[in-house]
C-alpha cells in the first residue's frame, strides 16, 4: 500500500511493509531517490508507525511530534527550589 506523509512542509509518498523498511516512491508508485539517513522523513515515519499508523479522512498519515525535554530541567519534572527557601543547614 502507498502512503502519504507530510514532513517539514513537504509531502512524501512511501510504501511500508510490516517487516521491511519504508521505501519512498513517486506518486505513481515507482521507486524514488531515498532521503539520507538523517532526513526528518525517517523520524516522521517512525513516529507515525509507533503511534498506531493513524490516517486522516483524506488519506494522509497522522503523527505527532513528541516533546523533547532535557533531564534535570523543570519541564522534565525536576524539583527546583529557591535557595532562600531551603531549610537551614545545622
Amino acid at each position: 500500500m502507498t502512503y502519504r506523509i507530510l514532513c517539514e512542509g513537504r509531502g512524501f509518498y512511501f510504501e511500508a511493509g510490516a517487516a521491511s523498511r519504508p521505501i519512498v516512491v513517486t506518486r505513481k508508485g515507482q521507486p524514488a531517490a531515498q532521503p539520507g539517513t538523517r532526513h526528518p522523513f525517517w523520524r516522521a515515519v517512525a513516529l507515525w508507525s509507533g503511534q498506531g499508523r493513524r490516517m486522516s479522512a483524506d488519506g494522509l498519515c497522522i503523527w505527532d511530534e513528541t516533546r523533547r525535554t532535557r533531564i534535570g530541567t523543570a519541564a522534565a519534572g525536576s524539583d527546583h527550589r529557591d535557595p532562600e527557601q531551603a531549610p537551614a543547614a545545622a
